[in-house]
Formats: structure tokens, C-alpha cells, sequence
């Protein structure tokens, strides 16, 4: 599996200060001490234990509680303490403040869930810290290239670059709070600041989070638009929490991939909720899931397809794109994505696929008499046993095609040469099934593995083709 573009580790240098440090501001190395000073009136007890990747409990690991959140500028102070025989700890905690849990052993550390204020009584906090290898976290937020993000409950501070990015070295795992602060921007409540809560599970080393922006509701939280991100199974290692907020309602794209005018987005990321069907429209009885570009990816067998219903995306500009490791010709049609029933001039709106007759990449549809094709380039411009991103964008009812983030060029019969050219889907009077990989010809099934397949009704640019192209190459 190809690791992700991190073009912006070439900034290490210049952030080699970011590596975590668990220098407290002031340290107590008794568990009976609280920081501060702070008596026991409206305190809080933090009881749990540590366990290393394993489960197993992990004896005389330092456990220490940073006063810190994400509206603060940094850590304010800290309590210590070391684990028994048992890897359980307990910490007196100021009960006005919030928390973050750390705990290391070795080259291994990790934090919990941020421990809240409890202003009145007395309470206890059951928590459990995991730690692991240190990790590497990376990420972009959308439209804004000035700013400071910080780890909470960490001195560990970058900028982000000219395009948005940034990235931390060395870092512990588990619950993590990260928050981005801009005194050259503002928000209702003055100086520009937000906060991402995600969990990090798995034996990655690094870890790439979708692309972040505001949420419109309340400009504290920042959000991404993957929602699979947000399931109790997370999506590539990693789980955000969503704000706890009644205005919070997030779709799954693959079951509402329309939104209220018209306009769909829908991303497939082979998570086992596609839905996937031989093609005598019976669901199929077993789907073969492989190592994918991100997570996994679908080996469909001969027959079967990705099913999307009368989904129609092809009305009007879209952009149709997926990542392949492409097993090659195979002497049959392959289809990657279909608009049809059957393959006739009533029925067929339109079909991207590998041309077998032909040797070539064709977006087609039918026509009475003879099928009209856009003819892009032969076998040899997709790699085969590599993982590739394939583009269709139609724009303006002109079509082109990617690979790789490069457009493919073609000549007319003139020898003139287009990186465009006029395509137009049928207007059909009926609705007819929208297939991924496959259609109703059990011969025609895609042959190589599908990942991240993203349907959309905008026409994009070259530059976004290029940047989905780097997010999973080196």
C-alpha cells in the first residue's frame, strides 16, 4: 500500500523543535500532591490504569495530569504520579480545571480523553491511557495558510505552510485534542480559534487527517466532510469526534448523496457498507476485499459490480474518479463506471470503460445505428499492477481524462491535438441503474481493485485532479 504524500516533511528542519516534550511547568512527583497547591475542597479524583498496545498492564509508568485545553495557550500546570505493580494510578486533580491524561514507559506514551472541570463534589474519573511508539500526525485546513495548531496537553506548536498544511513529529498516540489559533483573523467571539478531537488506533506511524474546515454552526469546531471519519470504526486509523450539538446530523454519503438542490458528492471508501451484486441483480453472495490506497479496497469477481441504484450523476458538469491497481487486458470489455440497462439506444446513458475491441480507454454511449465513443488512449497510459487515479470530468459537455494527475491528450482525424472533446449523455426518459466496475454482461466486470471512489456534480480543475493524485503517493 502506497503511503501518503507528505510533500510538507521536507519541512522538518525547520519544526525539529516540535518533538514532544514532557517537561511539566510544575511537577509533583508524589501522587498525594495536587499543583498548585490546591487543597482538597472541590477536588476530583483521576483513578485508571496503562496498557501498553497489548493490553497489558504496564508497572511504574509515569502518569501525569497537564491542566491544559484547547482554549488555552498552553499548559498551565501538572500532577504526577507513577503506576503500581498493577499499572494503576490514581491523581488528586483541581476540580475546577481541565485535564489531559499522558502517560510513558520507555519510548512509549500516549494520552487519554481530557479529564473536565467538576465544580461541586468530589468525583471519580475511571480512564484508561494506552500507550505506544510515538507517531507522526499531518493535516490541512481548508482556505487558511497563517496560524498556530497545537497538541493539547503539549508544548508542541507549528505554522501552517503556504498551503494550509502542517504536520507534528514524534508524538504520543491515542485521544488526541489539536487546536488552531489565528491573532491575524477573528470570530464572534475575537481571535480566530478551533479545535479537532480524534483517536488514533492501529500500528500506523503516520497518520494523515482529511482536510479540515469550520463548521458553520460554530466556527470552534473544526470538521471534515468524510463522514466515515465519525463512525465508531473511524476510517484510516483514525476517529473524530463530532460536537455534541443537536445541529450536528451528519449523513453518510452513500445512503443521502444528494443534497437539498440537486447536487451530489458521494465517496465510496470500500468500508463494507457498498452495496455489491452479481449481475443478475441478486446481492452477492461474497466480497473480496483487499489491502486498498486507504483502508481497503474491493477485488470484484467476475459478474459483480458496485451497485448505486438510478443514482445520476451525468445530467449535467461531474467528475467521476477512483483509485485502481489495475490487473490489466484481459480480452473482455471493462467497465468503470455505467449509466444503463441494457446496451441499446433507449437504455444506455452512458459508460466510461476499457474498449476491448478497440485496445482503448472510452467514455461512449449509444446511438441509433452505431455507438458514439471519445477515444482517450490505449492500455498502456494506466500502469497495471499499480495503484492509480483515474479522472472523468465533464465540463460544459466537454470530457477529459486523467491518469495519475496527468490529462490524457488525443488527436482528431486531422492530427490535431485535444485534451477535451464533445460528449453529451443520452436524455433517457427513464431512470436506469448506476453500476461501478460492472454492468448487466457478466464478462464486463473491472479487472483490478477499486478504492475511493468519488462521485460528484462539479466539473474540477486540473490542480484538484493533481492534489487527489498526491494524497496517496510519494
Amino acid at each position: 500500500m502506497n503511503m501518503p504524500n507528505l510533500k510538507f516533511l521536507l519541512i522538518g528542519a525547520a519544526i525539529a523543535s516540535f518533538v514532544f516534550s514532557v517537561t511539566v511547568l510544575t511537577g509533583c512527583s508524589d501522587s498525594n500532591d495536587v499543583a498548585g497547591g490546591v487543597t482538597d475542597i472541590g477536588n476530583s479524583v483521576a483513578t485508571g490504569i496503562v496498557l501498553d498496545v497489548a493490553g497489558t498492564p504496564v508497572a511504574r509508568a509515569r502518569v501525569v495530569a497537564y491542566y491544559d485545553s484547547w482554549q488555552q495557550d498552553g499548559i498551565e500546570d501538572s500532577v504526577e504520579t507513577v503506576t503500581d505493580a498493577e499499572g494503576k494510578f490514581e491523581l488528586n486533580l483541581d476540580g475546577n480545571k481541565a485535564a489531559v491524561l499522558f502517560a510513558s514507559a520507555g519510548d512509549s506514551s500516549g494520552f487519554a480523553k481530557l479529564v473536565q472541570p467538576k465544580i461541586s463534589a468530589r468525583s471519580t474519573e475511571q480512564q484508561t491511557v494506552t500507550i505506544a511508539q510515538h507517531k507522526i500526525y499531518s493535516g490541512q485546513i481548508a482556505d487558511r495558510n497563517t496560524g498556530i495548531v497545537r497538541i493539547v496537553g503539549s508544548n508542541a506548536t507549528t505554522k501552517l505552510d503556504a498551503d494550509g498544511y502542517f504536520i507534528f513529529y514524534d508524538m504520543p498516540s491515542g485521544d488526541i485534542t489539536l487546536t488552531y489559533s489565528d491573532t491575524s483573523a477573528s470570530s464572534d467571539n475575537g481571535q480566530l480559534q478551533s479545535h479537532l478531537e480524534f483517536n488514533t488506533y492501529g500500528e500506523k506511524q503516520i497518520y494523515v487527517l482529511p482536510k479540515m474546515n469550520f463548521w458553520e454552526a460554530d466556527t470552534s469546531w473544526l470538521t471534515v466532510s468524510r463522514m466515515e471519519y465519525y463512525s465508531e470504526k473511524g476510517h484510516d486509523g483514525i476517529i473524530i469526534a463530532a460536537p455534541e450539538s443537536e445541529d450536528w446530523t451528519p449523513a453518510s454519503s452513500a445512503s443521502a448523496p444528494a443534497s437539498s438542490d440537486g447536487a451530489i458528492n458521494l465517496l465510496l471508501t470500500m468500508d463494507g457498507s457498498e452495496s455489491v451484486y452479481d449481475n443478475d441483480t441478486t446481492p452477492a453472495a461474497k466480497v473480496e476485499y483487499v489491502e486498498g490506497v486507504s483502508g481497503k479496497a474491493i477485488l470484484l469477481k467476475p459478474g459483480q459490480f458496485i451497485s448505486l441504484d438510478s443514482l445520476d450523476p451525468t445530467g449535467g458538469n461531474f467528475t467521476l474518479s477512483l483509485w485502481t491497481k489495475w490487473n490489466g487486458t484481459n480480452g473482455k470489455h471493462q467497465i468503470l463506471f455505467s449509466q444503463r440497462a441494457y446496451w441499446s439506444d433507449s437504455t444506455s446513458r452512458f459508460q466510461w470503460h476499457f474498449e476491448h475491441c478497440t485496445g482503448w480507454f472510452t467514455a461512449m454511449k449509444s446511438t441509433p445505428g452505431d455507438p458514439y465513443a471519445i477515444y482517450f488512449g490505449d492500455s498502456s497510459i494506466v500502469p497495471v499492477g499499480k495503484w492509480s487515479h483515474l479522472a472523468l470530468i465533464s465540463r460544459n459537455k466537454k470530457v477529459s481524462m486523467y491518469v495519475n494527475g496527468e490529462v490524457m491528450h488525443f488527436k482528431d482525424e486531422k492530427g490535431d491535438d485535444y485534451t477535451e472533446w464533445k460528449f453529451v449523455p443520452n436524455d433517457l426518459k427513464r431512470k436506469v441503474p448506476f453500476r461501478v466496475g460492472g454492468d448487466e454482461v457478466s464478462t464486463e466486470t473491472w479487472n483490478g481493485a477499486i478504492d475511493e471512489v468519488l462521485i460528484e456534480t462539479v466539473a474540477h480543475d486540473a490542480n484538484w485532479v493533481k492534489e487527489q493524485y498526491k494524497k496517496y503517493t510519494k
